[in-house]
């Protein structure tokens, strides 16, 4: 049970991100962790704030196993500090005792289940192609207009690598057209210029210009539709459970608004681009969050080995191998760079 401190914790940062909060299962095991140490929540020190993040790590499910993955330890102490920063700013704590906590060091995972630039062509057409609607509700005029929103949504996040929290908070005066750029900011503080190619220009030029007074309609001045794409509160999950429903129609297991973020930055690097110039279109922080991209793209790796390696077979090989008596076919081809090397040895 949350105290009311944390409640009114709660209710600012609703005010704030506009969105709905997702630590309070956080909040709930430091209260628990309270309970059990019989310690005091506006007296905790450095090492008790620590001991906590230790506390979250040994929580077990019914079967026995870890309870919390290092990245959801890593969050329950990023929101720790969070809370007590307002506890601070509210003059209930003299310091916040998580700012010193040495955080859980989180291995890099590789991105799951990326489809590849056809298949995310084949995606985004179905939603370029708005006026038709998902099946079997293409009748229904609300369900175009959502469809239209999730087709300018798509390629925005598709040409600019935006995470969907950050596309939530865009206002349209964040839009510059005649620049083709986008102004975007987080939660944190921070933001970044991103740039739009030139199709998804045209995209939100028209979204602008025409369609967002009819999607919005009457409530284009009322509080939260001061965003670009209305109220910024439920973006994601609406957008996330559209992608699935139409990933689902395609074949897909699964595709959501950070599939497709990834998406974009893995389809440049297979398109050639620098892995530096892709590191400042997502927007990270540190290169090596970016080569993660590299790591996945084993297809492409091997395409660059067939090419380039001076042991490659070329159509002129195996001819020069079937006039020599070697037979035909690349094994046989093969056979007879091994005899040649071993020859030189």
């Amino acid at each position: 049970m949350l105290l009311e401190i944390q409640k009114e914790f709660i209710e600012y940062l609703k005010q704030t991100r506009k969105r709905k909060y997702q630590g309070k299962a956080y909040l709930e095991r430091l209260n628990e962790y309270l309970s059990k140490t019989g310690l005091d929540m506006y007296r905790l020190k450095v090492k008790e704030a620590q001991d906590f993040q230790s506390y979250v790590m040994t929580v077990t499910n019914e079967g026995g196993s870890v309870h919390y993955t290092k990245r959801t330890v890593g969050e329950a102490a990023t929101e720790m500090r969070n809370f007590y920063a307002f506890l601070k700013k509210r003059g209930l704590v003299y310091s916040n005792p998580f700012m010193s906590v040495r955080k859980v060091k989180n291995g890099r995972s590789l991105p799951k289940d990326i489809p590849d630039e056809e298949t995310v062509n084949a995606l985004l057409a179905r939603f370029r192609e708005f006026w038709k609607g998902p099946a079997p509700l293409n009748r229904r005029p609300l369900v175009k207009r959502q469809f239209y929103r999730a087709h300018v949504v798509c390629e925005l996040i598709y040409s600019t690598g935006l995470f969907i929290t950050e596309v939530a908070e865009l206002k349209p005066e964040d839009v510059d057209l005649k620049r083709g750029l986008v102004n975007c900011r987080n939660n944190r503080g921070n933001g970044r210029v991103c740039v739009l190619n030139e199709y998804a220009c045209k995209v939100l030029q028209i979204y602008l210009e025409k369609m967002r007074p009819v999607l919005l309609g009457d409530h284009l001045h009322t509080r939260g539709q001061e965003y670009l794409f209305g109220s910024a509160g439920n973006l994601q999950k609406w957008l996330n459970e559209v992608l699935q429903r139409e990933a689902k129609q395609a074949g897909l297991k699964s595709f959501t608004s950070k599939q497709l973020r990834h998406a974009m930055a893995f389809h440049l690097l297979r398109g050639g681009c620098d892995v530096r110039y892709i590191q400042e279109i997502v927007g990270h922080k540190r290169i090596s969050n970016t080569q993660i991209y590299i790591e996945m793209d084993k297809e492409g790796l091997k395409s660059v080995i067939d090419r380039f390696h001076p042991r490659t077979i070329s159509a002129h090989d195996l001819q020069a191998n079937d006039k020599a008596g070697c037979g035909n076919g690349t094994g046989q081809a093969q056979l007879k760079i091994k005899e040649e090397h071993h020859e030189g040895h």
